[in-house]
């Protein structure tokens, strides 16, 4: 940790992968768009073609571009491809997720119930 701030090696390192790091950020932001869309899509599908006395079930998709779906339809072609995909999904959902709760605590409404300390 001192050595960081005194402008040692890692600091010269992280100086140099900076733009690595703005690029993997910004694809990962446009992958939470992709998320983000075809959840849309799929929730405005299933309320305009669907009611609450079939439980929200589709029996046929309408909307057919939802990004993530159609990246998984077309990895199924490539047999582990979209095992590995699914996994990625998981595991990034759940970083996001742990993320998250480190940064911003346990909230109820507008009551704060847990504050998560790093190194605790």
């Amino acid at each position: 940790m001192v050595e960081a701030e005194s402008g040692g090696c890692w600091s010269k390192v992280n100086f140099l992968l900076r733009p690595f790091g703005i690029g993997i950020g910004i694809s990962l932001t446009l992958v939470s768009m992709a998320f983000m869309a075809s959840l849309s899509v799929t929730l405005v599908d299933k309320y305009v073609y669907s009611n609450y006395t079939l439980g929200y079930v589709l029996t046929t998709v309408h909307y057919k571009y939802s990004p993530i779906n159609y990246v998984l339809t077309y990895a199924q072609l490539v047999f582990p491809l979209d095992y590995v995909l699914v996994t990625l999904i998981v595991f990034y959902l759940s970083a996001c997720t742990v993320n998250g709760i480190r940064r911003i605590g346990i909230w109820f409404f507008w009551i704060k119930m847990f504050e998560v300390v790093p190194g605790r």
